[in-house]
């Protein structure tokens, strides 16, 4: 343990700002032209073009070096105007030895935080050959840059559970760590959790038997429950709340007794609300069996820190409760490059909300929760 001192943190959810040809020097050539690329327009700054629908650049998506409000919201009218970090991996590299990242995990951003927008084209043979660029540039490029500090996530089509077996397969030996999945398939369109005909146990059984967590960040429902004309503090005071819902439909649907050893992690969903959750969980598990039918092997509880874990940047609330939470179940993440990330204080964030743990606590929040439920070993300590 001493000699990772210098380490902060293990992240388990970072983002990269894909570079402009992620999909056009990939795809077919029949597709190029169809693909997602970069597209200037003018007043209104940088979007994603993907099959003509057009998608504008947040500026709290790539905003890690602006320092005030009015810079964090500013139309980037380039893509070279973006900070060199968001999609550049050796300036990424050299800003987490800065700040004390010893590994991270990054979700996509063109395709949404679960795959969305990849998925949801009616062309699948399109989509199917996006989704192999990504899966191709985010183990053969980005990760392939530093094997041991980046820890390689890759997405699958949901359209297809057999297909995305397939994909899995095709790309786990690159090293895969794990699977970039929605919190609530059924928001997308695809069947729920429930599904009687077990639409998604060909997925869940390759992802059990390759030892590959599904990776859950808040917003890849695709669908947010805020109101329209709402403003963006409600629209964030609210994303997380899909996280609950999830996990409570994991458990409650059966999965985990299916898969014993299928692994769902929530990123960026935080941690203060799963106490109160699973004890309300228990509470109808335990009291109130005149009401349901349920042939749950565990009490709901007892799936948490064994099938879901979850993660948090800032969370004072979460920490207070950790001895209910268990040591074991939970994770920091750093969210570089997003508006709210942590980065370049990160030694600074974890410790003011860590100090006053024991030591060997402090170690698994950090660096060796994760290490064991991604099955991930990074390299000898700061080398690439």
């Amino acid at each position: 343990m001493a000699e990772a001192e210098e380490w902060a943190v293990i992240s388990v959810d970072d983002h990269v700002i894909e570079p402009p040809d992620t999909w056009t020097s990939r795809v077919p050539a029949k597709y190029k032209d169809r693909a997602p690329k970069v597209v200037e327009r003018g007043d209104e700054g940088i979007a994603w073009d993907f099959d003509g629908d057009v998608r504008f650049f947040s500026g709290m998506m790539c905003s890690v070096d602006q320092l005030t409000e009015t810079e964090r919201r500013r139309i980037v009218p380039r893509f070279e105007d973006l900070y060199d970090g968001c999609s550049n991996v050796d300036r990424r590299l050299e800003d987490m030895d800065a700040a004390g990242v010893l590994a991270s995990m990054c979700f996509p951003t063109m395709p949404g935080f679960g795959g969305t927008y990849l998925n949801l084209n009616t062309d699948r043979d399109l989509s199917y050959a996006c989704i192999r660029a990504y899966n191709d540039f985010m183990t053969e490029e980005w990760c392939a840059a530093a094997p041991g500090r980046l820890i390689p996530a890759v997405l699958v089509p949901m359209w297809d559970p057999a297909l995305a077996v397939k994909e899995l397969e095709r790309v786990a030996p690159r090293g895969v760590r794990s699977v970039v999945f929605s919190e609530r398939p059924h928001h997308q369109g695809f069947p729920s959790l429930y599904d009687k005909d077990r639409y998604w146990d060909p997925l869940f059984a390759a992802a059990q038997e390759m030892d590959l967590p599904l990776s859950c960040h808040i917003g890849s429902s695709s669908r947010v429950d805020s109101p329209e004309d709402g403003d963006y503090l409600t629209h964030m005071s609210e994303v997380w709340l899909n996280a609950p819902y999830s996990m409570t439909e994991y458990i409650f649907s059966g999965t985990f007794d299916r898969f014993p050893d299928l692994r769902v992690v929530y990123s960026e969903a935080s941690i203060g609300w799963i106490p109160y959750q699973l004890q309300t969980m228990d509470r109808y598990y335990d009291d109130r069996p005149d009401w349901v039918d349920s042939t749950l092997r565990h009490r709901p509880s007892d799936y948490f820190g064994r099938n879901v874990f979850g993660a948090f940047i800032d969370d004072q609330v979460g920490i207070r409760f950790l001895e209910d939470l268990g040591a074991d179940a939970v994770m920091c993440e750093v969210d570089y490059p997003h508006g709210d990330s942590i980065w370049p204080d990160v030694r600074k964030a974890i410790d003011a909300q860590l100090t006053g743990l024991p030591e060997d606590v402090q170690y698994k929040l950090r660096i060796a929760n994760a290490e064991r439920v991604y099955g991930f070993e990074p390299s000898g300590l700061g080398r690439r």
